[in-house]
């Protein structure tokens, strides 16, 4: 790069364009909140902003340039500071007085400077933009503005001001606006000049006002090195993966900051350390301040710990403090911290005490900034830094350039600190040091180490961390619980349906509801169940007998009322301890004896298993473990919402049909059998290696999702074809597209999404809703991975679910029917390919009443699977917050897992 020279070409003093009108005062008092931001060590604070040319000439940008010299406004910045005796509180005199405005010219192109990181060369960029020695001077602008023109037509504009008037909101606020003008454009958010907080807040009714303000300008920045450090869409959410998924893109990105921060620095152990976290307090005020409010109004909350439960408890932890410090942060704690300040540290620095002493951290800017929404008429910036240089542990957290949720965090630091700091930041260098903490393979590097909140989802905030261990539930009653009234003893038939259920991977299905405590007895609501079981399962008789054989040894159903498995049990632990927004291992243990895998085809296991249990809290768990061979998720469901009826009281809305020789009377669906070959079962555990995990998506997201799918069918729509999707087809699409991105498959290979198909009203003559039994088959939709990957594949999914879904009809089940009997009778022809990490299941609860099943305690706040189940299975379910929100749980093996968790919620075509 040649030398880099910036010459001055006009400085002006540019003044508001309108005297100040009747209404407006002509002087304004400085709140606490603005003598706070004073800082004994804080100098004018600077910003540049480089603008790449958009091809016009020098004359087109010098018209720009003179409109924006012409739209300068906001009238306080256009004043001076005013003490008129010594003690006094300082004012703004709106005096009119102007800003300091300069146009100048580099000697090079903008595509010759590197402004990917802070620079040196910046300070060239600003006119006379260090007012720190000037102290309190009444003389000097509050603000300075440069505008700097590149040889290529490149534009930087750059600005240094008074923290002492106002703070970034304001800032970008006054920016902002003065882009609008300079396009044309009204102010669309006008600025509010009331300064007299203290008079109209009750909060600072009992606090004496700062009388004076000194400062003594202090060089705080000497031997520090300011670096960006960017963290994109896929880190953020990495990161929040990591941290359970509880916290916002700004809380794990500050929270990783600091343990990194922490590491660096080499604080031992038992080192107190802070991080000071920048609040927007506007909102906050107990009577809020407009949005539009100019000027001062930010305190700090502030995050504590140690260092040793920082690094040990990890973003976690960290998340949890950082979150707990920005949520409890209310207007008690404004008045408290205005108070401190007016009391104690007078004209000193309450906020950088301790902050330069290389131990605790400090943040400023905001993420939600709009600086990249700057247009004066060349267009968005192409980048926005800071030119300023602060202390040691300032971290700056503003929006990235890339968009969406992309932070960038410029840091301030001595240099050898830094050195260690950007390797210890680095997202793979921390999980590569946790993954040796947790004693996991650093070959499976990141993708397992983000999938570590799913092995160990027991820690909970507020002090409590519910470990496998720690969680013991203790098994007090097990009845066997017989029909109320002798039934009908007989033999019935498994249809093929049945027997196309009974996959030689399949276990019993499992599920857990959970109950808060309503104040009413549990042992009442307990034998209230128990006797509501036994009513319906007179009418549900079938499932209180067992599995028997033929002489050709084809299993039959016995209806022989020996009973179905009710136990009760009590939990150590209060429901608040457990997570029940995610699966937990810790699920396991409140079903009793749930797996019948082993015994399932002896006779002797029951159909339905069931389990209360009791919290210490009051509330109660509600689990079920069912045998896929007797019934389907549909009939399951009838089943369970009959026992709630029957517990409370209230009579069967809905009798269950039993007739399981409906496809033996339809010619349509007959199928040669070959008797002579028995049926085997042998269970092998299909969950080896694979994790499960929680999904949730509100409606608005659900909506996205469904959106992105249409918009990726523009092509067909504007040739005429308006194809349109189901709200399960499209989300469904937007997961079979993501899981092919996740597993990183060759283009050729070939993917199969199978779909739950209910075939109760698609069979002719229609099998009653009712019916109590299996009816489910799959519709299979076949692509392949390069098909699925390319640019707008997620309508092209959606459109092959939807061809799979409402095209099937008696051809397609009469076929599937034949090919079990030719080809299948002992394999299992739904999970065909599914093990091997190529094609995905969906099963779907979003029609079942799931939060409407009351035994007495009210409807469940959360209804969780009970179990795993093979790599790619997919199951939706409505989600307790209701409407079209909906929560999806997927099983996968950890590394693909972590993939998929980085994109799912990013709602990307």
């Amino acid at each position: 790069m040649a030398s880099f020279e910036v010459q001055e070409r006009q400085v002006s003093m540019i003044s508001p364009e309108k005297k100040l009108e009747d209404g407006h005062c002509s002087k304004l008092p400085f709140t606490a909140f603005d003598i706070m931001q004073k800082r004994s060590s804080m100098p004018y604070l600077q910003r540049v902003c480089f603008f790449e040319s958009k091809g016009g000439s020098s004359s087109s940008n010098e018209s720009l340039i003179e409109r924006m010299k012409a739209c300068l406004a906001f009238y306080p910045l256009a004043g001076r500071l005013e003490i008129q005796n010594e003690g006094d509180r300082p004012m703004i005199s709106c005096s009119g007085t102007g800003v300091e405005f300069c146009v100048a010219d580099a000697n090079i192109s903008l595509e010759e400077l590197d402004y990917s990181q802070p620079r040196p060369w910046f300070s060239k960029l600003i006119k006379r933009g260090n007012y720190e020695f000037s102290g309190l001077s009444t003389n000097i602008p509050f603000i300075t503005i440069q505008v700097t023109e590149f040889r290529c037509g490149g534009v930087c504009v750059a600005w240094s001001f008074d923290h002492l008037v106002m703070d970034g909101s304001s800032q970008w606020q006054f920016m902002c606006s003065w882009s609008e003008i300079c396009r044309g454009l009204p102010i669309s958010r006008p600025p509010t000049h009331d300064r007299f907080l203290e008079q109209q807040h009750e909060q600072f009714s009992s606090i004496t006002p700062t009388s004076s303000l000194s400062c003594v300008f202090e060089d705080v920045s000497t031997g520090m090195e300011a670096k960006i450090f960017e963290f994109d869409d896929e880190t953020i959410e990495r990161l929040k993966f990591l941290a359970s998924g509880r916290f916002s893109a700004f809380e794990v990105v500050a929270s990783q900051v600091w343990i990194a921060l922490c590491k660096a620095r080499g604080l031992p152990a038992s080192q107190k350390t802070s991080h000071q976290l920048p609040l927007n307090c506007r909102s906050r005020l107990s009577t809020p301040l407009p949005a539009g409010y100019f000027g001062n109004c930010v305190l700090c909350a502030l995050a504590e710990s140690t260092a040793g439960e920082l690094v040990t408890g990890g973003l976690p932890f960290t998340g949890a403090v950082v979150h707990e410090a920005i949520t409890s942060f209310k207007k008690d704690e404004i008045r408290s911290a205005i108070a401190i300040y007016n009391e104690d540290t007078k004209g000193s620095n309450p906020f950088s005490k301790g902050v330069t002493d290389g131990v605790d951290t400090w943040g400023g800017s905001s993420p939600r900034f709009p600086m990249y929404s700057l247009d004066f008429g060349w267009g968005k910036p192409a980048a926005v830094r800071h030119a300023t240089k602060l202390w040691n542990g300032f971290c700056f957290y503003d929006p990235s350039p890339r968009g969406g949720k992309a932070i960038e965090v410029t840091v301030f630091l001595p240099p050898e600190t830094m050195a260690k700091f950007s390797e210890k930041v680095k997202t793979n260098q921390s999980i590569r040091a946790c993954c040796l903490e947790y004693n996991i393979p650093e070959p499976l590097g990141v993708p397992v180490l983000l999938c570590l909140s799913l092995r160990v989802r027991a820690w909970i905030f507020d002090g409590m961390k519910m470990k496998m261990d720690d969680f013991q539930v203790k098994i007090t009653e097990v009845h066997l619980v017989s029909p109320a009234n002798p039934t009908e003893r007989c033999q019935l038939p498994f249809t093929t349906f049945d027997l196309m259920q009974k996959r030689d991977s399949m276990p019993y299905l499992q599920r857990v509801a959970f109950y808060e405590s309503t104040g009413k007895g549990a042992d009442l609501l307990v034998r209230n169940m128990k006797e509501g079981l036994a009513k319906v399962l007179v009418d549900f008789y079938p499932f209180a007998g067992r599995i028997s054989f033929s002489g050709g040894g084809m299993p039959e159903l016995d209806c022989n009322d020996h009973g179905v498995e009710l136990s009760v049990a009590e939990a150590n632990a209060s429901l608040e301890e457990l997570d029940t927004s995610q699966y937990s291992p810790l699920f396991k243990k409140l079903i009793l004896r749930g797996n019948y895998e082993e015994t399932t085809m002896t006779g002797t296991a029951p159909l339905f298993a069931a389990q209360v249990t009791k919290f210490k809290c009051g509330a109660v768990s509600v689990a079920w473990s069912f045998d896929h061979l007797a019934v389907d998720g549909i009939a399951m469901m009838h089943f369970i919402t009959s026992w709630a009826e029957a517990s409370s009281g209230k009579p069967i809305s809905k009798p269950p049909v039993h007739d399981r020789y409906f496809e033996r009377r339809n010619k349509d669906l007959a199928a040669k059998v070959d008797d002579s070959a028995p049926f085997q079962y042998t269970f092998v555990d299909p969950t080896a290696g694979v994790e499960s995990r929680i999904f949730s998506f509100d409606e608005d997201e659900v909506e996205k999702m469904k959106t992105l799918v249409l918009e990726g069918n523009s092509d067909q729509q504007e040739n005429g074809e308006h194809e349109s999707f189901t709200t399960y087809e499209a989300v469904a699409a937007h997961f079979w597209v993501e899981l092919c991105r996740a597993r990183d498959l060759p283009k050729s290979q070939t993917t199969r999404a199978q779909i739950a198909v209910n075939c109760r009203p698609k069979i002719v003559p229609p099998v009653p809703q009712e019916y109590f039994g299996n009816v489910v088959l799959p519709g299979l939709a076949v692509s392949t991975i390069g098909e699925l990957t390319a640019p707008g594949s997620k309508a092209v999914a959606a459109g092959l679910l939807k061809k799979s879904i409402r095209s099937f009809g008696m051809e397609e089940i009469r076929s599937q029917i034949q090919s079990y009997h030719e080809n299948y009778r002992n394999k299992n022809p739904m999970a065909q390919g599914l093990t091997d990490g190529v094609d995905i299941f969906f099963g779907s609860s979003l029609r079942h009443p799931l939060y409407e099943v009351d035994f007495g305690w009210g409807k469940p706040v959360a209804v969780r699977h009970g179990r795993f189940l093979w790599d790619g299975f997919c199951f939706f379910d409505p989600s307790p917050r209701g409407g079209r929100s909906m929560d999806i749980t997927v099983h996968l093996p950890l590394p693909i897992m972590a993939k998929l968790a980085t994109t799912i919620k990013m709602l990307e075509p």
